[in-house]
Parts: C-alpha cells; sequence; structure tokens
C-alpha cells in the first residue's frame, strides 16, 4: 500500500526482516491478530519453528515491522490532518490529531528514528502531494503543526519523567512497589502521560 514510504522507514530505523518471517507472518495473520492474545504466542512458536529462528528473534521482528507499518500510516494521517486546518488540542478533531501525532512520536521513539519524523511526515506529503492538492498547498502548515506538537510532547515527557521520578521514589519510601490504578490516571488527566 505505501511502497517507498514503508520501505523508507524500514530503512531509516535499520530494519531488515528476513522474507521468511514475513512469509509466515502472512499466513498466520488470521490468528495472530485476532483478539484472542493467547493465538499471537501460539503464531510466534509456529513462525520460529517454521523458519528455525529463535522465537525471541521472531518476536523482535515482528514488533519492529508492526511499529514500521504504523508509523507509516500515522504519519499518512497526521498529513492529512494537519493539511486539513485541524489543529492538536484537547478536544474534538484536534484531540485525535494530538493522539495520532504522539502516538507516531512513541514509534518513532521505538524504532530509534525520533529525529527523523519531520522527514517522514514531509514524504508523506510529497508522494501524497500530486494527488491531493491540499497537501501541496498546506505543506508548511503541517511541518509547522507536527513541530509545534511535537515539541509540547517532549516537553510533556520531560515533566512527566520528573513526576514519576518524584512518585516513584515516595512510593518506594512507603515500601509501595506498584503504582495504583487512581494514582495512573492522576498522571494521565494531570500530567498527559
Amino acid at each position: 500500500t505505501y511502497g517507498p514510504l514503508l520501505e523508507n522507514i524500514l530503512g531509516l530505523a535499520k530494519i531488515e526482516v528476513p522474507e521468511s518471517i514475513t512469509t509466515h507472518l502472512a499466513r498466520a495473520a488470521g490468528i495472530y491478530y485476532s483478539s484472542d492474545k493467547n493465538w499471537r504466542a501460539s503464531a510466534n512458536k509456529w513462525i520460529a519453528q517454521e523458519t528455525g529462528l529463535e522465537i525471541g528473534r521472531v518476536q523482535e521482528a515482528v514488533s519492529a515491522v508492526e511499529a514500521a507499518y504504523a508509523l507509516t500510516d500515522h504519519s499518512k494521517a497526521i498529513s492529512f490532518l494537519l493539511a486539513d486546518g485541524v489543529v492538536p488540542s484537547n478536544v474534538g478533531e484536534g484531540y485525535l490529531a494530538r493522539l495520532i501525532i504522539r502516538r507516531a512520536a512513541r514509534l518513532a521513539r521505538q524504532l530509534g528514528i525520533m529525529d527523523k519524523l519531520p522527514d517522514i511526515v514531509k514524504s508523506q506529503v510529497d508522494y501524497w502531494g500530486p494527488d491531493f492538492r491540499a497537501l501541496r498547498d498546506m505543506r508548511d502548515e503541517v511541518m509547522e503543526g507536527l513541530r509545534v506538537e511535537s515539541k509540547k510532547y517532549e516537553d510533556t515527557l520531560s515533566r512527566g519523567s520528573d513526576v514519576v521520578v518524584r512518585l516513584s521514589k515516595e512510593l518506594a519510601g512507603k515500601g509501595v512497589r506498584k503504582i495504583s490504578t487512581e494514582q495512573l490516571v492522576e498522571l494521565y488527566d494531570s500530567q498527559g502521560l
């Protein structure tokens, strides 16, 4: 579906997945992505047996490919949302834009290419721009919207990590080893984590 866009992300992240894994993953996809998570472990075991690879290598490769595909899809969504004039915020479609940008940032970080996120979004604009005039016309606004929201996300993570460290120390001082659901909700509500 994404052709060179996906290949670009795989290249940036230096992801090399043996064709045998992708072939067997495609065969197992019907059960691999079912709502029953137990099937995933069975599918990984089957893929490992069929390919002769260690199950850890299979899991690592599948996780990397999933992240690359998701990042490709999310970066396209970001391009179109921002080109349509959606401003990331805490309400309505702005909230959706914010969530997608932050998810894309997490995926890029997971793949070790966080600094390449603007280039990835720009490649989406370049790829789809010939067919969608709004992307061409709103290129600068798309890139600026991404820059601003990415900065806000980095600031949120920075502030949030300080709060998490303080909370961890406080809980450790009390001998508590697990953060409660209420505390997790508070971190989400107050810190955006």
